[in-house]
Formats: structure tokens, C-alpha cells, sequence
């Protein structure tokens, strides 16, 4: 019988050396929490398969339009988001806004206190009550709209009007109100937001300028609700929070903040003396800092993204965003599919069917491209055969590979201006909400691969994503608990 206490104590290492630790390609080393120990077989199942393969037709076309993954130069367009922001806290012409958001990641979650939120989302309006109670977030009375300004044109104050109709009825039962915004602002000091437009194709006019939170109180004012304390965020703000709220601390040395759906868009924790624009240098106090890295400009377009950014309604601005964003991966994947078209991939009757088509949506080609085989997710393919089906789904899985390797350079330049831990085992967790990360397989799986072999074992920066639900909701409870009262 072998006791506990008489096993062999292991040998000293000479000096200098250290014992190697054998980790599984695609099992995640750094974060050990339930969920990736529950999913670790499956994952390293799932990655362990060889790269996607792509025919010789399919690559030389990717590649004479400038839009094939593997000719991306990693290094180069990290150090060129991390030089803008290093610009952008400086304050210097050509870097990113680096806006400071005047919130912290540091406060209490009370028991049974309700927040009501407001969520003016990519291509949503949405509003709900979110309360932490016995352990959870309880999110209740949720509504959605569309965006107004996503079809036609529409006024500010129309606009404002529609947002107090949605939140108006939920600050019933409470003094706090959480609101987020995922458009170009400016945060001030007192919690609000001053807009500076809308992006991704939304037409509100007469915006520019005016304090959001302010305007919001002032037509709820109208209708006798008064004595409301509002706090104004970003969406990367929010998922950064949620993330916060919800992993325990002792599993990140850092957490930092992205958005990957319609839009593009990453925050992070800085100290005040950093963000030298500031003129506070002495202040240690962290201050969450929102990019707005949509807007990084200094890119290389491909032939798909130089068409896409001529028929926007803001060409040369955003290049960045229109490159990975979900409200430009459906145009993109449609183009590349008429290339293929033109260039005799496809038999001459699905040829034509593909160049008929005149809009298609990031959702259709990730559920055709999941499995291209058999879904129907896009009607010109329902007919084709093996080869063409094949030759489509490849087109499209190259396109979200080159979108989900470009934003892992935007999540290894914030990991490592947040800074490089030392160890391992507590990484800066990025937190990811959005719609492209949190329901695309294909750039889910494929940022977990590139974070790993670009982001850890190439920059040496310990770093991984986390994925994130309901961050809006519950992101903007979290900032209204920490600053509204």
C-alpha cells in the first residue's frame, strides 16, 4: 500500500530550467471555470480537426481581390491599433478617440434593487428591468423595436420621444436608470453622453451635439416623471461590466470590454495618469476608457471593402469596422460570391442565380457556411449541386475567417496596452458580447484558435475572449448600481 506522505518528492531542476507543462492544443490553459472544463473534450475535439481547406479556385480568388485570411500581416495591423490608441490617449491627430467614460469597474451589486435599462443597440431599441436577487440577474419586462433610422431618416427628437416611450413605463419602481448607447459619443464627467452621430447605415438627423441623457430626462419630464438619476455607457462598456459582475476575480488579472455584431467596438481599465489628454498625472484611480477601434483607419483594403466603403453613406470613415462587422459580412460574402461567379467556380446556372442576388445577410451565410451540404439558408444555392454548394460554403468560410482573425488584432492590442500578466493562470479576460462572436461558430472557434497561436504563444501576452450574455441589460444595471446614486 502507498501512502500519501511517503510519495516521492521530484527532483530539483538545474537552474535556469523550468518543468514543461503539456497542454492539448485547443484547450484553453488559462481560464478554469465550469463551463470549460464541462466543454474541454468537446472543444479539443473540435479544434484538434485540421484547417479548413480551401480548393485552388477558391484561394486564388481570395487572394487576387486582397481578402484571403492567411496573407494578413498580424503583427503590422496590431502594432497599428496599438500605436492609434497610444495616439488617441495622447490625444494626437490619427489616433483612436480613446474617450474616457469618468465609470469604474469597482462597486457593490445590491440585493433587490431594480434598474430600468435602455439599450439603443446596433439595429435595436430595447428596454427592461434588471434586479440582482438571490444570486442572479433577473431581467423582466424586456421590449424590442427597430431601431428607428434603420429604413428612413428620422428626427432627434423623434427619436427621443420613441426612447421615452419604452423606458418611461419601467421607472415605476425605481429612481436608477441604466442607458446604452453603442454609437460615437463623448462621455462626460456627469454620467451623460454627448452624440456625435450615427454610424453602420442609421439615419437620425439633427443628433450632433446634444446630451442624450439630458434630452431623455427632459421628455420624461414633460410627462410628470421626474427625480430619476440616469448613467450613460457604451456597449463594450456594458459587456466589460457584465464580465466584471459575473467571473470571479481570482480568474483574471484584467478584464477588458469588446462588442463584435453589427458594429465593432472595445473598451478597457486604465489608470487616470495614462490617459495623458487628461493632464492628471499623478491620479492611480482606473477609469474604463472606450476605443471606438470601428474607427481605426489605417488598413488595406481588399477589393470587397473598397466597393463596400464607396457605396456607404460615410466612404473613407470606419474602415476597420466595415471590414469585420456583421452589417458588412453579408455584402462582403455576396460580392465574393459574384467574383467566384464571374470567374467560372460555379456551373453556369448557379452562376447566374448567385450574381442575381441583390442583398444577403451575415446570418444566411453563417448558416449556410455551418453546413453547406444541406441548410437552404440562401435561396440561389437551394438547387446546386455538391461541388457548387462546396465551392460557396468555402468562399464564405474564408471571408469570416479573415473578419475573425482581424478582430483578434484589435483584442491582442488592447491586451497588451492593459498590460502583459505575468501569469498565466490570470490572463486579461476580454469580454465579448454581439451577435457575429456569441452565434457564429465558424469566428467564434476561429478567434479562440488565433488568440491562442497569434495572441499567447506569438505577442506572449496571456489573453483570452469570454463570451457574454445580455451585456447591455445587464452592463448597464451594473454601471447604474456603481454611479447613479
Amino acid at each position: 500500500m502507498k501512502l500519501p506522505f511517503f510519495k516521492k518528492k521530484e527532483k530539483p531542476l538545474p537552474e535556469g530550467m523550468i518543468r514543461q507543462q503539456i497542454i492539448p492544443r485547443g484547450v484553453d490553459p488559462h481560464v478554469r471555470t465550469k463551463e470549460q472544463i464541462y466543454n474541454q473534450a468537446r472543444m479539443k475535439t473540435e479544434l484538434d480537426a485540421p484547417p479548413p481547406e480551401f480548393s485552388d479556385g477558391v484561394r486564388d480568388l481570395m487572394r487576387r481581390n486582397g481578402h484571403f485570411y492567411a496573407d494578413i500581416d498580424y503583427d503590422a495591423v496590431t502594432d497599428g491599433i496599438l500605436s492609434a490608441m497610444k495616439k488617441g490617449l495622447r490625444g494626437e491627430a490619427g489616433g483612436l478617440p480613446m474617450l474616457p467614460t469618468y465609470l469604474s469597474d469597482v462597486g457593490e451589486v445590491p440585493e433587490n434593487v431594480p434598474v430600468a435599462v435602455l439599450d439603443i443597440g446596433g439595429s435595436h431599441l430595447r428596454a427592461a428591468v434588471v434586479t440582482w436577487s438571490r444570486g442572479a440577474f433577473e431581467i423582466e419586462q424586456r421590449e424590442e423595436l427597430p431601431l428607428p433610422g434603420m429604413s428612413r431618416a428620422v428626427k432627434w427628437e423623434t427619436f427621443v420621444k420613441k426612447c421615452a416611450d419604452l423606458l418611461a413605463p419601467r421607472l415605476e419602481g425605481t429612481d436608477l436608470a441604466g442607458v446604452c448607447f453603442c454609437y460615437a459619443a463623448e462621455p462626460t464627467p456627469e454620467r451623460d453622453v454627448r452624440m456625435q452621430g450615427f454610424t453602420k447605415e442609421v439615419r437620425i438627423t439633427g443628433s450632433e451635439g446634444h446630451l442624450l441623457c439630458a434630452d431623455l430626462e427632459a421628455e420624461l419630464k414633460k410627462r410628470g416623471v421626474t427625480g430619476k438619476h440616469f448613467t450613460a455607457l457604451n456597449d463594450t462598456v456594458a459587456a466589460q461590466l457584465t464580465g466584471r459582475a459575473e467571473i470571479p476575480p481570482r480568474y483574471g488579472g484584467a478584464f477588458a470590454g469588446m462588442v463584435l455584431g453589427t458594429g465593432v467596438n472595445t473598451c478597457l481599465p486604465l489608470p487616470v495618469r495614462a490617459i495623458e489628454k487628461l493632464g492628471r498625472p499623478d491620479d492611480e484611480t482606473v477609469m474604463l476608457v472606450n476605443v471606438e477601434s470601428g474607427f481605426y483607419n489605417d488598413v488595406t483594403l481588399s477589393a470587397f471593402d473598397r466597393v463596400i466603403d464607396a457605396g456607404s453613406d460615410a466612404p473613407g470613415k470606419c474602415l476597420y469596422e466595415k471590414q469585420i462587422a456583421g452589417r458588412y459580412l453579408g455584402e462582403q460574402c455576396r460580392l465574393a460570391l459574384h467574383a467566384g461567379a464571374d470567374a467560372g467556380l460555379f456551373s453556369p446556372a448557379v452562376a447566374g442565380k448567385l450574381k442575381a442576388i441583390e442583398t444577403l445577410s451575415t446570418a444566411a451565410c453563417d448558416a449556410f457556411e455551418l453546413e453547406p451540404e444541406y441548410s437552404g439558408a440562401i435561396d440561389a444555392l437551394a438547387d446546386a449541386d455538391a461541388d457548387d454548394r462546396e465551392t460557396a460554403g468555402q468562399i464564405i468560410r474564408a471571408v469570416f475567417l479573415r473578419a475573425a482573425n482581424l478582430a483578434v488584432c484589435a483584442v491582442s492590442a488592447l491586451s497588451e496596452l492593459v498590460g502583459r500578466p505575468a501569469d498565466r493562470y490570470k490572463p486579461i479576460i476580454t469580454c465579448v458580447d454581439g451577435s457575429v462572436y456569441n452565434r457564429s461558430w465558424r469566428i467564434h472557434n476561429a478567434m479562440m484558435l488565433a488568440m491562442q497561436d497569434f495572441t499567447v504563444q506569438e505577442r506572449a501576452c496571456f489573453a483570452v475572449c469570454k463570451g457574454v450574455e445580455n451585456a447591455t441589460y445587464i452592463g448597464s444595471a451594473v454601471a447604474a448600481w456603481f454611479h447613479g446614486a
